[in-house]
Parts: C-alpha cells; structure tokens; sequence
C-alpha cells in the first residue's frame, strides 16, 4: 500500500505550529471577548435612589395623584423602575414655603441611571406644583426588605424606650405599680411617624440636593 503524501519512511511531518502572531491575536481576542457577558450583567443592576418630595397645597389630596404620576412616569420614560411609595399625606411645614404652609408628602424609592438624575432633578426643580425635594442614594433594596427594615428598627427603638421610660418610672416612683406600656403596634406607629417628622425636618430646612 502506498504511504500518504505526509509519510515518509513511515513516519508523519510534524504538524507546521501556528506563527506566534497568530497565537497573539487568539489571546487578545480571548481577553476582549470574554469579559463582555460579565460586564453586560453588572452594568444592568441600576442604582438605587429614594425620592422624598412635597406637593403644593394647591391641590386637593385626589388632585396630587396626577402629579406624583408624572414623576413616576418621567422616571419609567428615562429607563427607571419604581420600587417602593408611600403617601405621607397633607402635612404642616415648619415654615411656609412658596406662600404654602402644607403641603403633600410623597415618598418613592427607584432604581435609575445615575445620568438621568439630572432630568429629575431639572423637572422638580422646575415644577411649580413641587414646593421642595430631595434625592438620596440607597442601597438596593426589595419592598419586603423595606417593610421588614421600618418595622424592625421601630421595635426595636420602641423597646428601648419603653425600657428606658419604665426604668425611670421605677426610679421616680419606687412603690407605685408601673403602668404597663402601650402595645408594640402603637409603638410602631408612633415611631414611624418620628421617622416621617424628622425626615420633614431635614427636607424643610435643607436645600434641593443629591447624595
């Protein structure tokens, strides 16, 4: 049987190695190429921001609900996700604001592109129907994290106090039966409401801003 034209006396031609720029070009192709799917997955996880803002007092409650839509619709419109709102309610300001001294109080939490902030910011600064806001950032969050997170440090500070009140009632009142405290719901309640009222205050008495 004849040999193959790659045989000689029984033995096959060593295989030609690719030239070493080729072998270069491979890796550099390997090393652009293969961290594209990581990047494209880290770069899709927005941040999170949380929106505090208030409502002129021009409205009605019912009248609101259009303008807090537009804000939510101007986040979704520039590629945002609304995660979390509440509705504080018709609330007085510490000081009047635009010749109003209430206003409605709107809270939202979103995940948007740092770059569009400014489109935000620009509208709410802008809006007539806004009397103040401010944007902060947050640590990504789901909305049974949120709610699990107010109720958790609203027991817990609402534990402390009571602690701290039934401590001195002891102290001031050694022989007097010590009123039992009031029920872990209402605890929780009157905290958030610390929580909202303190948030105001930082909101009133601060200008517009980002963080």
């Amino acid at each position: 049987m004849p040999l193959p034209s790659n045989c000689t006396k029984g033995r096959l031609k060593a295989v030609t190695p690719l030239p070493a720029y080729l072998w270069l070009r491979v890796l550099f192709l390997l090393i652009i190429l293969y961290p594209l799917p990581m990047a494209k997955n880290k770069s899709s996880r927005l941040p999170r921001y949380e929106l505090l803002y208030i409502v002129s007092n021009k409205f009605t409650a019912e009248e609101t609900e259009p303008v807090a839509q537009k804000i939510e619709d101007l986040i979704t419109a520039n590629g945002g996700t609304i995660i979390y709102r509440e509705d504080w309610g018709k609330r007085r300001m510490s000081y009047p604001i635009k010749g109003f001294s209430f206003g409605y109080y709107r809270l939202l939490e979103c995940d948007l592109a740092a770059e569009k902030i400014a489109d935000i910011e620009r509208y709410l600064r802008l809006s007539s129907d806004i009397l103040r806001h401010q944007i902060v950032k947050r640590q990504p969050r789901t909305v049974a994290e949120i709610l699990e997170a107010k109720e958790e440090i609203a027991k817990r500070e609402a534990k402390l106090q009571s602690d701290k009140t039934e401590a001195e009632a002891k102290k001031n009142n050694p022989n007097k039966e010590v009123v039992a405290p009031v029920s872990d719901s209402e605890e929780v309640a009157k905290k958030h409401d610390q929580d909202i009222d303190a948030k105001i205050d930082t909101l009133i008495n601060e200008e517009p801003l980002v963080k």
